[in-house]
């Protein structure tokens, strides 16, 4: 079950995100030669880019975003998200680095293709823990990758969820999901801890939507013992916390293998569920449909 609505002969692609400007979807995703050395996949990594107006059928644009030698992203670039403020798309990326831990980053463009970093530094390291409440208690939490910007603003600020790990807590359960704020995109300051379910390692890629008077979290979920699942949380509060359903664990229609997928609403006000089929290619999208318990199933969408 399943199919592939974007592959490519000589790239690994995966770990996709999205924009839209009038009746154009614009897809960003970590890219890797197919020819390279596999030793490097997960570290030399680009940010490539394609259209569509269907997000079924997609065009293949010019590399986005790339390390730059003799700069703080010298390495990969792993997996991040756009937002439109002021007239300008923001790319806040995860920017390795040779020199340190690297951190996140930002990239700025008038028109989604042409893309310039902003700064000779990233907007915030990635070692440095922020202080942060959950359930009543200030913890110390590490970013690792994969901001998620909540596309707008709220109250005047940006909010993050960002893959994070409570630095005090045993390995295998201090994955939790990092939410900070910003005004400007640049200055970052913690807001709180949006979920903290101590079962796993690290909570990659999240995305928070609003359907039905509901909040809901995606995340991929990586458990102590590196296996990968796909989890959806919900809350009552566009802050948290996020926590599990009974229906919270996410499969595909035919138990088609996927790890890492975000919601896209379409032209007709839809949500559609694009799931990544390991580093191959972008699968062909799933409805999401709501039950009036606010459990979120997944069904084919044709071609």
């Amino acid at each position: 079950m399943g199919f592939d609505c974007y592959k490519l002969d000589d790239k690994f692609v995966w770990d996709f995100w999205y924009a839209r400007q009038g009746d154009e979807y614009h897809a960003f995703y970590l890219q890797y030669p197919r020819e390279g050395d596999p030793e490097y996949i997960h570290f030399r990594q680009s940010v490539g880019h394609a259209v569509s107006k269907d997000l079924l059928h997609w065009e293949e644009k010019p590399t986005a975003l790339q390390p730059i030698p003799g700069t703080w992203n010298d390495q990969g670039i792993a997996t991040g998200s756009v937002v439109f403020k002021d007239g300008v798309w923001n790319m806040l990326f995860t920017g390795n680095s040779s020199r340190d831990g690297g951190g996140i980053g930002l990239a700025r463009s008038d028109d989604l293709t042409n893309w310039t970093k902003v700064g000779e530094a990233p907007v915030f390291s990635k070692p440095a823990p922020f202080i942060a409440n959950w359930d009543g208690e200030e913890i110390q939490a590490s970013p690792l990758a994969d901001p998620y910007v909540y596309p707008e603003a709220v109250d005047g600020f940006y909010y993050m969820v960002i893959n994070a790990q409570e630095v005090d807590a045993p390995q295998g359960s201090r994955g939790c999901q990092l939410m900070l704020r910003s005004g400007n995109l640049t200055d970052w300051e913690a807001h709180k801890i949006a979920a903290y379910p101590r079962k796993f390692e690290r909570m990659e890629t999240s995305q928070i939507w609003s359907r039905n008077g509901l909040w809901y979290m995606y995340f991929g979920g990586v458990t102590g013992d590196e296996k990968f699942e796909n989890w959806i949380y919900v809350s009552e509060s566009f802050d948290g916390p996020y926590e599990a359903r009974p229906w919270s664990r996410i499969s595909l229609p035919g138990d088609c293998y996927f790890y890492i997928a975000k919601v896209v609403e379409d032209t007709n006000g839809q949500d559609v569920f694009l799931a990544n089929k390991a580093i191959e290619s972008l699968l062909g999208g799933y409805r999401m449909v709501y039950g009036e318990d606010g459990s979120v199933t997944l069904a084919e969408r044709g071609r």
